[in-house]
């Protein structure tokens, strides 16, 4: 290009001529590394988990995609993940594609493109796109919860209790499996049972 000048220059990393004496920038998404492209095509597509504006002169354009965003191999442009989800590191890999934006506490399948609650019952980690039930002898009734919390419930007059195998419990009612009782009580068919008394004494 500039052959006007006296002097053909070339198109130069970055840029493309197709022999109109211009150049413009490669296209957004792509990447010209060589200084003779004649189309915005250039080299190829930008890298996924990459800003790659027009011009750009690597498959890394611009760099890595900022927190809390993510590209595909061909973007522009970094997107911003869905609301309650963020990326979790700092590599490439760790912003590319949707898949990449994890729930934050409580909130799970951002990767749909709409983050969800995770539920009473269940709970979910922040940097986590999945949810897990509340087990055995745990419960939730909160729906953006990212832990369960312990059941304390006892039978009547017990002084503790092994619960029961349990699932997406929602409140603190865990089914007893067994329980230690009180003097004077006895542990059969699920509940804490008063001995029986002896009226005339003795052993």
């Amino acid at each position: 290009w500039d052959c006007a000048s006296g002097t053909c220059k070339p198109a130069g990393a970055g840029y493309y001529s197709v022999g109109d004496d211009t150049r413009a920038p490669c296209t957004a998404g792509r990447y010209c590394s060589t200084t003779l492209n004649t189309t915005g095509a250039g080299d190829g597509q930008c890298t996924a988990g990459y800003s790659c504006p027009a011009g750009s002169t690597s498959a890394t354009g611009a760099g890595v995609c900022a927190a809390n965003t993510y590209s595909i191999a061909g973007a522009a442009t970094c997107t911003t993940c869905p609301t309650n989800s963020s990326t979790v590191g700092a590599t490439a890999a760790a912003h590319t594609g949707l898949a990449a934006c994890k729930g934050d506490a409580g909130y799970w399948n951002c990767a749909t493109g709409t983050c969800q609650q995770a539920g009473a019952g269940y709970f979910s980690a922040a940097g986590d796109d999945t949810r897990t039930a509340c087990g055995t002898g745990t419960y939730t009734s909160f729906t953006t919860a990212s832990s369960c919390t312990g059941c304390n419930n006892l039978p009547a007059n017990a002084s503790s209790a092994v619960y029961a195998a349990s699932s997406a419990l929602v409140s603190n009612t865990c089914p007893y499996a067994s329980a230690t009782c009180i003097s004077g009580y006895t542990w059969g068919g699920g509940a804490c049972n008063q001995d029986c008394a002896r009226p005339w004494g003795g052993v």
